[in-house]
Order: C-alpha cells, then sequence, then structure tokens
C-alpha cells in the first residue's frame, strides 16, 4: 500500500537525512595508493616502445607540451600536432638497435598534490637477444587531467645521477 507523505514529514526526514560536508560518511580509500597504480601504468605503456608500434595511439600518454631534457645540451618541447613526426624518427632508430623491451630496476613515485607527481626511475633498454642496449635514470613530472595520468616532462640522466625521492 502507498502512503503519501505530508509536507511536515517530507520537511523531518529531508533535515533527518542531510549531512555537512563534514558529516558525509566516505570510504576508507587510499587516493595516494590509486595514483601509484595509475601512474605506474602509464609509465609502462611509455616504455613500451617495440616493433610495430602505433605511434598516434602511443604519443596519447603525453600532456602538451612535453619537455624533453635528455642530456648534453639536448632540451626539447614537443607540440601535440608534430608529436607522431617527432617520435617516428626515434622508434624507428630503436627498431634498428633490435629494442624488445625496457626493464625498471628502481621505480619511485611520489604525488605532490592531486593533480601533478613526479617519478625517478633506472632503466635497461633490452634488445631481442637479452643484451643491454642502454642504461640511463630517467625523472618524470606528470600531471592529471580530466582525470587521466599523463607525462608532462621526462628528464634523462645517467645511471650514477638516478635521483632518488
Amino acid at each position: 500500500m502507498l502512503k503519501i507523505l505530508t509536507p511536515a514529514l517530507i520537511i523531518l526526514f529531508t533535515c533527518a537525512c542531510s549531512f555537512t560536508p563534514t558529516q558525509i560518511p566516505t570510504a576508507d580509500f587510499d587516493y595516494e595508493q590509486a595514483n601509484q597504480i595509475d601512474i605506474e601504468l602509464i609509465l609502462k605503456k611509455y616504455h613500451q616502445i617495440q616493433s610495430g608500434l602505433d605511434v598516434n595511439q602511443w604519443t596519447t600518454q603525453f600532456n602538451y607540451p612535453l619537455t624533453l631534457l635528455l642530456g648534453e645540451g639536448i632540451n626539447l618541447v614537443v607540440e601535440e600536432k608534430n608529436s607522431a613526426e617527432f617520435f617516428i624518427p626515434i622508434i624507428a632508430y630503436l627498431d634498428n638497435q633490435q629494442l624488445q623491451h625496457s626493464q625498471w630496476h628502481k621505480l619511485t613515485i611520489r604525488s605532490l598534490d592531486q593533480n601533478l607527481a613526479i617519478a625517478s626511475t633506472t632503466v635497461s633498454q633490452i634488445d631481442t637477444q637479452g643484451n643491454i642496449i642502454d642504461q640511463f635514470s630517467e625523472l618524470y613530472t606528470l600531471s592529471k587531467k580530466g582525470g587521466v595520468w599523463k607525462i608532462s616532462s621526462i628528464s634523462r640522466f645517467s645511471l650514477e645521477q638516478y635521483v632518488s625521492l
């Protein structure tokens, strides 16, 4: 049977169910841990340079303009409109080197706030024979836009200059 509420009961019910912002029940959710997982996934995607890679899809993991500080005075800013053209020769070079995958030895992530983080890694690039092609450290700045983490800058250093966060 359907009962009709009187205006007085509706007001009483509304007041009893309303919360101030400090009273709203919250789930015990670890945003720091969630951010770490999301950031680790985007960094894994960044290191998945391999043969047959769809460059246009791969470049979607960056916030533009992307800043690259690659050492030895090589500092670049990549705009979104020419990002695929910028990365095609780099990927071709790595294909020539028979890069199979990159392997992390260290990964440290620090959230600076809800939408900004830094990450530090040491990386080995491995060829199809299992040989190390290159080893280096990288420091990333990541930002969250539209709820998605993306890489905003990459700084590459020698392995000995690893930045501990």
